[in-house]
Order: C-alpha cells, then structure tokens, then sequence
C-alpha cells in the first residue's frame, strides 16, 4: 500500500503542486490513501476527486486551480475596520473567500466514489483535541477548510459543536495516520527545509511575528513527525510490533520558500 502525505505551509503549498507534476504527471505514481493537513489538506481533497488511472488529470486540475489563486482567493480585510474587527472577531482577516473556493471546488461525492483513503487532520480549539476526518465524514470539506485555518490569521470553522481551526498546531504531516493505515511505502511532501537560516523583516508588527512563530514552531513538529515513523521502523526491524517496516521517502526544498505563509501573490507561489 502507498500513501501520499502532504504536509502544512500556507502558500509553500505551492511546492507540492510543482513535486506533484512530477511525481503524478510524470511519474504517474498511484496512491491508495491520500493523507494532508492545512494546505496539504486542500491538495489531497482536490487530488482526491480522480480515480486511479487520472494521475495525469489529477495533477493539471492541482496545478490549475493553484494558478487562479492570489491573496484576494484566500482572505479579504474585515468591513469596515479591517484588523481592528479581530478585537470583537475570530480572526484578523475574513477567510470568506477561501471558504467559497473549498465548497464550490472540491466534490465529496466524487471523492467517496474512487475509493482511496482519504484523510485530513484538524484540531478542536474547544477540547484541544487533534482529530483526523475521512473522506466518509459529513463533515470532510468543513474539516479541510478548518485544518488550512491559519490560527489568529484565517477564521476557524464551527462544527459538530466545537471550533476548528489549523491542524498544523499539533501536527505538520500526518505520517502517523499513513502508517495506522498498513501503508508500506509512504511518499511525504514537506514545504520547510531540514535547517534555514531563520531571517527576519526588521520592524515586525503584530501580524508578522504571528505568522512567523507559527511558521518557526512546524519544524520541531514536523521533525516529531518523522522521528514517530523511524521509531516505528526501529520495532519493526525487531520484532517489537506487529507494524510493517515502511519505506519513507521525503521530497523537501534546501532552503526556505518565504517568509509570509499568507503571501499568495503570484509571483511569489509561481516561484
């Protein structure tokens, strides 16, 4: 079984799409479980939509939908005040937009018609709980809005009761799930390079140093994630667990994409 599992990164989410051009439209690599968390959701749930067979397909529809985007597709300020509505508001900007182009472009019917194991990873700001949702969920597209929620930036969603917002809090890719999944080979998209030199603007505001520690505080996570798998392993090849050794193989840049993750401009992704 190989699983695909992309991880979080705002507008570096950009890099998987150009890995996947390759990896689907070159390679025509097939997956069975398909597995994201914040923009690595919103990939998954769009590759989601194609049947074994439209890898092709699947890769130029990724690259389409990423080639309409700008910042005015993810978020606009608030009326009238802009960011001084995030006193009395959930956000400092409204993610309307964004939560439009989710609703209006993914196909949870299509998706549950192909058959893959399709998962995304949110967190509950009401319990604190880190909760994945399939593709079989009533709640799947709400999920996927939710976990690409950037904290205190994008506006968390309200379901089932409880307040949603960006899975990356607790964990940047859900390797873990792949593996519960008897995945044997698993396939990770990573948008932060293993070490970077941490530049800084000078004169940060308030929003710039949210984005930022959000954007600092993926990489332990994101190590955590890999180090959960290579323990895995390290049983396996003992005899100490009934799970199979998985091949990992990560795709990662060698330097940092960008500084802002809510930087969509298209001369910024394209890049």
């Amino acid at each position: 079984m190989r699983a695909l599992v992309l991880s979080g990164g705002g507008s570096k989410g950009a890099y998987q799409v150009g890995a996947l051009k390759y990896i689907l439209g070159e390679k025509q690599v097939i997956y069975d479980a398909l597995c994201g968390v914040s923009v690595g959701a919103i990939n998954v749930a769009f590759l989601a939509m194609f049947k074994t067979g439209q890898e092709i397909e699947a890769s130029n529809t990724l690259s389409e939908m990423w080639s309409q985007l700008d910042n005015s597709k993810i978020y606009k300020r608030w009326f009238p005040f802009g960011r001084w509505h995030a006193i009395w508001k959930k956000s400092f900007f409204d993610s309307s937009p964004l939560n439009n182009l989710l609703k209006t472009g993914i196909n949870i019917d299509r998706i549950r018609a192909n058959g893959k194991q399709v998962n995304v990873g949110t967190v509950s700001l009401s319990s604190g709980k880190y909760t994945i949702f399939d593709q079989t969920s009533d709640h799947f597209i709400d999920a996927v809005i939710a976990s690409a929620s950037f904290p205190g930036m994008l506006t968390p969603v309200e379901f089932l009761g409880q307040l949603w917002t960006d899975g990356g809090i607790k964990e940047i890719s859900p390797i873990k799930k792949a593996v519960e999944l008897g995945a044997d080979i698993i396939d990770v998209i990573i948008c932060n390079p293993q070490t970077r030199v941490k530049k800084f603007i000078e004169n940060p505001t308030t929003v710039d140093v949210l984005k930022r520690s959000m954007d600092l505080s993926t990489d332990k996570i994101m190590a955590n994630d890999i180090e959960k798998v290579e323990m895995y392993n390290i049983l396996a090849q003992n005899g100490l667990t009934e799970k199979k050794y998985v091949q990992l193989n990560i795709v990662r840049p060698d330097v940092n994409l960008i500084e802002d993750l809510l930087d969509f401009r298209p001369e910024k992704y394209r890049k």
